[in-house]
């Protein structure tokens, strides 16, 4: 059974373009309200939690915004991992993949965004702005937190291999 974000039942985290953009824990800068507990789980610790299970779908129910956030991410994951999948240290992969978290991120009206259908489209500049500016900071964020699951003491871990090997299903057969 899939697994689906917790914030699909939060009645106080914001949506914008049909994705839930909570509070995040982070020191990248962005639009993103942040949580200053270390102990508390956000949705991008539920994307990393949930990348290996989720991956075996080819079908995803979505059961709320919080779930449209899991799926960009998770085809984030699996681009990155692809990224870094002869990588050895953790210095050049952290390196590779910040840069590809910084490019632009579309908005869900623009050509080049792979989930359209999806997330909907900005009823604003200001929406379209917003969601683009957070995907990016949270992007950031994301690669910060998955070096740490890839890479100890500088170098590959042993799970490295196991992530990396599911890097070649595409989930829900969408594309980065």
């Amino acid at each position: 059974m899939a697994e689906h974000s917790s914030f699909n039942a939060v009645n106080n985290v914001e949506v914008v373009c049909g994705m839930a953009i909570p509070p995040i824990k982070t020191k990248v800068q962005g639009p993103a309200a942040t949580i200053p507990q270390q102990d508390v789980i956000d949705i991008i610790d539920e994307a990393i939690k949930f990348f290996r299970p989720n991956l075996l779908f080819k079908n995803y129910e979505i059961k709320g915004p919080g779930d449209v956030f899991i799926i960009y991410m998770t085809v984030f994951i699996t681009q990155c991992l692809r990224k870094i999948a002869n990588e050895e240290k953790e210095a050049n992969a952290l390196r590779m993949l910040i840069e590809m978290a910084r490019l632009p991120v579309p908005k869900p009206n623009e050509a080049g965004f792979f989930m359209r259908g999806i997330a909907k489209d900005p009823t604003s500049n200001a929406e379209g702005e917003k969601f683009s500016a957070y995907l990016k900071q949270a992007k950031e964020e994301l690669v910060n937190r998955l070096i740490k699951v890839l890479y100890k003491d500088g170098v590959k871990s042993w799970d490295h291999k196991f992530w990396v090997g599911l890097s070649k299903k595409n989930f829900m057969n969408l594309k980065f």
